[in-house]
């Protein structure tokens, strides 16, 4: 795991994230997910920019 492998501090952890594979795997995964349902209170058909 990144903790182990970097340390528990917070700084230690995030240079851990840089460049992992499977950080970025699960990124594309859930950018992906997340982007077939709509942002709760906005209407798309009510949106001036639609783009």
């Amino acid at each position: 795991s990144i903790q182990k492998e970097h340390g528990k501090l917070l700084k230690d952890f995030n240079k851990g994230l840089v460049n992992n594979k499977e950080i970025e795997a699960l990124k594309a995964d859930v950018e992906q997910f997340s982007g077939s349902f709509e942002m709760p209170g906005f209407l798309m058909s009510e949106m001036k920019y639609k783009d």
